[in-house]
């Protein structure tokens, strides 16, 4: 949703796996995508303005790294 609204911020949305929880999205990243994450926390406050457009409220913006074993957890429980 947040990287359609703004094509300056797409590239550093695509890889990451939003997750909202009362007014705090955290945007986690995998391991290997580690300087899009530095780049999406160097835009914070620009990420936090269109979140909070989005979902029309303030939003809190945390970022993470994924647990590179998660990806092989999800295709083993299929």
């Amino acid at each position: 949703m947040l990287a359609s609204a703004d094509p300056a911020t797409k590239p550093l949305l695509a890889d990451a796996r939003p997750t909202l929880r009362g007014d705090t999205l955290t945007l986690s990243y995998p391991p290997t995508k580690h300087f899009l994450r530095q780049r999406a926390e160097a835009k914070r406050e620009r990420i936090a303005s269109l979140a909070d457009r989005a979902y029309g409220r303030p939003i809190i913006i945390q970022f993470d790294e994924l647990d590179p074993d998660a990806a092989l957890r999800e295709v083993w429980k299929e």
